[in-house]
């Protein structure tokens, strides 16, 4: 099951995967070119170590924890990574420090923060340039699949306004985090919520997140870094080891 469209999309729970078309077809190429010359086996901790940049956004928390997720996830890959909450720190000269970057962001009233939109915009040459990944955080990516499309569509309009094409995407459910709102955000989101039909019992937070989903994410995306790094020293005459199966 797909989404819509002439791309590319695996389907996990909680975590919606796409790559384009143009960019499924590279990455076979980039991984089977590669391969091809492949003759000297050399273990993992001999390889280079790749280096990503994450970056995110968050309102209550759970996006940094998610994105917090991704880089320890890459980082358990042998690939160094560096976080950044663009509330705090604006990263500087992006593609001379880091083979590819992954950036997020919650949704709140169907849009996603104007920070978010601003940082992706301002870089927009350097994301298109970098292998690079999306991924949105809400609780429509939780809901039915009304609210999933939602989600998607939402997504879309956020890569259209900004021009952006990363490699992949994805919508990730979120939480609902009665315990961590005020009294006015936590009677608003209990309202929101009980006219959608989702939980509104105020003493608990609900986490809807599909951890393994993130993990698959992460993995997936450092996958594509990885074949392009291949591809790029293959295409200029470099021998490449293989990488040992763990």
């Amino acid at each position: 099951m797909g989404l819509p469209g002439d791309g590319s999309a695996t389907s996990v729970p909680g975590c919606w995967i796409r790559r384009s078309r143009k960019h499924a077809d590279r990455h076979d190429r980039c991984t089977v070119q590669a391969t091809d010359l492949v003759s000297t086996a050399t273990p993992r901790e001999e390889l280079p170590m790749h280096k990503l940049l994450v970056v995110y956004t968050t309102y209550d928390g759970h996006s940094a924890k998610i994105a917090k997720r991704i880089a320890a996830v890459q980082e358990g890959s042998d690939c160094a990574v560096e976080l950044c909450d663009i509330a705090r720190t604006i990263p500087q000269h992006p593609t001379k420090e880091y083979e590819g970057v992954v950036i997020s962001g919650p949704l709140q009233g169907g849009k996603h923060a104007p920070k978010l939109t601003q940082f992706v915009s301002t870089n927009l040459a350097t994301w298109n340039e970098l292998p690079s990944a999306f991924f949105s955080v809400s609780l429509s990516a939780a809901g039915g699949p009304g609210q999933q499309d939602d989600a998607t569509r939402c997504l879309s309009d956020f890569l259209d306004e900004t021009g952006w094409h990363p490699d992949s995407t994805s919508t990730i459910a979120g939480a609902l985090l009665y315990r961590e709102y005020g009294f006015f955000k936590r009677w608003m989101m209990k309202m929101i919520v009980k006219r959608a039909g989702g939980d509104t019992d105020t003493s608990r937070n609900y986490v809807y997140t599909d951890w393994d989903a993130v993990d698959h994410f992460a993995l997936e995306f450092l996958d594509e870094v990885r074949a392009k790094t291949l591809f790029a020293e293959t295409s200029a005459g470099t021998r490449i080891p293989e990488v040992l199966s763990d």
